[in-house]
């Protein structure tokens, strides 16, 4: 699969082929044309698991053929939804907090 991420800021564009195997994923910069084009924050929103790129490809934050947006969206789900100890109220030396606004 090979896509393009644009970045207005210019630090995370590019052209990059992701392939996976085995479960295991492999992302390495690459050359022509692309299957995909993304948004810098749509592909770190499809990439940390917490929106499906079918879902970033219905709101115009992705583009391509239905099937290659199909398949980049099987390629990057997850099983399980985000998480983060912070979000949860852990803090790193084990213990809990209740979470508070700021």
């Amino acid at each position: 699969m090979t896509l393009t991420v644009t970045d207005p800021m210019g630090i995370a564009g590019g052209t990059w082929r992701l392939t996976v195997e085995g479960g295991r994923a492999e992302c390495r910069p690459a050359a022509g044309p692309a299957e995909v084009t993304l948004d810098c924050r749509a592909a770190g929103a499809a990439y940390l698991g917490g929106v499906p790129v079918l879902t970033l490809a219905r709101a115009g934050w992705a583009e391509g053929a239905a099937d290659a947006v199909v398949r980049l969206d099987g390629m990057l789900r997850t099983a399980g939804a985000p998480w983060s100890p912070e979000s949860a109220g852990a803090v790193p030396n084990g213990s809990t907090r209740k979470a508070t606004r700021k």
